[in-house]
């Protein structure tokens, strides 16, 4: 059997290289985590119901605010209603004014 040699140096820029990579693609995990799926629905015109009422629950928004909004929603909108409503949610309103603003949007 044959033995190889391979210098400690090598071996150490081998090891800080792959380490690097690892934390690299940790880091990118992390962020695409929090990446907001809902959003990028939203901007391409697919949001639907189902998505404004997981952004909806997904909020600091206090329970019965929740409640209410998820009640203010209308089910069987088009996109653009469902863009409105997202964007009202992910502002940085008191939860009161953000049904208030939902209650103007389902009115229109």
């Amino acid at each position: 059997m044959m033995k190889i040699k391979i210098p400690r140096e090598t071996i150490n820029k081998v090891g800080k290289v792959g380490m690097s990579v690892v934390f690299y693609g940790l880091t990118i995990m992390a962020y695409a985590k929090d990446v907001d799926l809902t959003a990028a629905k939203c901007f391409i015109g697919k949001a639907d119901y189902g998505d404004v009422v997981n952004l909806i629950m997904r909020s600091n928004m206090f329970s019965s605010d929740k409640k209410a909004m998820i009640k203010l929603v209308e089910k069987d909108a088009d996109a653009a209603y469902y863009k409105a409503v997202i964007q009202v949610v992910k502002s940085n309103m008191f939860s009161s004014d953000k049904i208030e603003a939902i209650k103007a949007l389902s009115e229109e």
